[in-house]
């Protein structure tokens, strides 16, 4: 096992906060586009059904874990939503567009500094990329990191976070499993899989020049 900064809590609230945030810009508007406005005001009405509040006065760790809760709840209702209402297709074009928004979400300098830094070394941006994500996974479910080198960095994830949450098998398969990856790999140029069992999941990041051999 290989020691990682623990992320304080108060972080992990941001990062949730942050993907509430994007669901909040981009998922409005792809119903309203496909079904219309008074669909936006369906789902909109969904999700308040499973929003809690932030507790008054509370700690970090709880305002962490209710915001958790809320995100958790927003993601599966996406996509029941749109499988309900647009079926397959609609839920391939969902995934499309969370792809896209999570390359606009992550524009800016650190890319652009990382890219350069790949242009001179290929190794050296691997590294700064596999060191930011074993912290930033963090606000997503409880890992260990069990090997992490210039060709690959492994998580061993025992038991996740967002399966021990009722009907979250798309959250899973579609989010982590299918969006993750193409995002990783269209904007950091690496390739993310995983392996699952039960709520038990292998996470290893490589180069994608190494994907491509």
């Amino acid at each position: 096992m290989i020691a990682i900064k623990e992320m304080p809590y108060q972080e992990k609230y941001e990062a949730v906060m942050k993907n509430i945030a994007l669901y909040e810009k981009y998922v409005p508007e792809f119903v309203r586009v496909h079904l219309g406005e008074a669909a936006v005001d369906d789902l909109e009405q969904e999700w308040q059904k499973g929003t809690k509040r932030l507790p008054i006065a509370g700690s970090p760790e709880d305002d962490y874990e209710t915001a958790y809760d809320n995100w958790i709840w927003m993601s599966k209702t996406n996509y029941r939503f749109v499988r309900q209402r647009m079926g397959e297709e609609g839920v391939r074009k969902l995934e499309q567009t969370e792809l896209h928004a999570l390359i606009q979400q992550n524009k800016g300098w650190p890319l652009i500094m990382l890219n350069l830094v790949r242009l001179a070394s290929p190794g050296s941006a691997f590294k700064m990329l596999a060191d930011q994500m074993r912290y930033d996974l963090q606000w997503l479910t409880p890992y260990v990191v069990t090997e992490s080198n210039p060709e690959k960095l492994v998580v061993e994830i025992a038991r996740c976070k967002i399966l021990d949450f009722e009907d979250t098998e798309d959250v899973c398969q579609l989010g982590c499993q299918q969006i993750y990856p193409q995002w990783v790999a269209n904007q950091f140029m690496a390739d993310l899989s995983f392996e699952r069992s039960g709520h038990r999941c292998t996470c290893t990041l490589r180069p994608l020049d190494w994907a491509l051999k």
